[in-house]
């Protein structure tokens, strides 16, 4: 678990994107559930009495619309926190092993 808390720490400076990411999650459920909310009036409205058809398939692309933004969003922006995670890990690993003494690279040479 400390590891794993310590690891939280690097992604803290991109609190702003995980947010956003953590919004666009939300919408992504959010239209899940709206679809399942939707199986209703199909099978009511528009299966069986043949009414409320351009309503009811507005309300599905745009459904999808949303769940399809919000999946690319998070998405995204989780990825792009996990690259900048690695990259600022490696830079900080490249500075450390810059900032070593000459002594310390006498000392320890690659074939050891």
């Amino acid at each position: 678990m400390t590891e794993f808390l310590r690891l939280l720490r690097y992604a803290a400076p991109y609190r702003g994107r995980l947010l956003a990411a953590l919004a666009a999650m939300i919408v992504y459920a959010a239209s899940s559930a709206r679809l399942a909310y939707l199986l209703k009036p199909i099978y009511d409205r528009v299966l069986i009495a043949q009414q409320d058809i351009p309503a009811v398939a507005t309300a599905i692309v745009l459904v999808y619309l949303f769940r399809g933004a919000g999946a690319y969003a998070s998405g995204y922006l989780m990825t792009d926190v996990g690259q900048r995670v690695v990259r600022d890990l490696r830079h900080r690993l490249f500075r450390h092993t810059i900032d070593q003494s000459a002594a310390f690279f006498s000392r320890r040479t690659s074939a050891n």
